[in-house]
């Protein structure tokens, strides 16, 4: 019968003791800690939103040559912002992450700062 040295069984016992640990710390942040993971998740959806109804306002004016009426005419969501007149548009969503993802007619798309509040281009 083979026997085990005691610093041998200290060994196993102390990487036993470390797997535990670790598995337990993935938990705890698993369950607790990956908040973000939501939040990026809603911003990356928002984010795509914006940018389909950036592609849909192009359309709108490739085909009728003006903005106004685009932002009735698109699906804009509820919680979006968006501006128009006869010559521009813009389209704005707050991010769970802080910021705001806008979109314009001058062809920026990104983040902001601060809101549109009326306005028809994208703060920079």
């Amino acid at each position: 019968m083979m026997q085990v040295s005691q610093t041998t069984f200290n060994v196993v016992q102390g990487v036993i003791f470390l797997v535990v640990i670790v598995v337990a710390a993935f938990a705890i942040y698993y369950f607790f800690g990956s908040g973000n993971v939501n939040n990026d998740g809603a911003d990356a959806a928002d984010k795509a939103k914006v940018e389909r109804l950036r592609a849909s306002a192009r359309i709108y004016f490739d085909r009728l040559q003006f903005y106004d009426g685009v932002c009735s005419d698109i699906g804009v969501p509820n919680g979006f912002e968006c501006n128009n007149n006869e010559q521009a548009y813009a389209v704005s969503v707050s991010l769970n992450s802080g910021g705001f993802y806008c979109a314009d007619s001058t062809g920026f798309v990104g983040r902001t700062a601060t809101a549109l509040r009326g306005d028809i281009v994208c703060s920079r």
